[in-house]
């Protein structure tokens, strides 16, 4: 509990028993910390992303798969995953150009000449 600016240890129980005190959980897939910064929600939910972007990468690389399919695969599936309750994120500067970067380079090389 903070009160005045000072944390105050307030031990919480249910039924008599105590509840451990963490610095951070995971609760339906989102990462939260105790200082509420979602940094490490956001690193977790890209890795998670670029994991499901390498197990598709047959499609990615298939010229009988149009580029216009992989984008639209690419937009449903991997940004999906990335994008995972990213309602709850506080998007700060920083936090904005490190998704646009994560994002922009995928797209562009599914796009490009060298993909068909």
């Amino acid at each position: 509990m903070q009160i005045g600016g000072n944390h105050v240890a307030c031990p919480l129980s249910v039924n008599q028993q105590n509840i451990e005190h963490v610095n951070r959980f995971t609760y339906l897939g989102s990462i939260f910390t105790e200082d509420v910064d979602v940094r490490t929600d956001v690193k977790c939910s890209l890795g998670k992303a670029a994991a499901v972007f390498q197990r598709m990468r047959t499609i990615w690389t298939s010229s009988v798969v149009s580029s216009s399919t992989k984008i639209w695969l690419y937009k449903t599936i991997v940004l999906s995953v990335a994008t995972y309750a990213c309602d709850t994120w506080k998007i700060t500067a920083r936090l904005h150009r490190n998704l646009m970067y994560s994002t922009n380079g995928v797209s562009h090389n599914l796009s490009g000449p060298h993909h068909q």
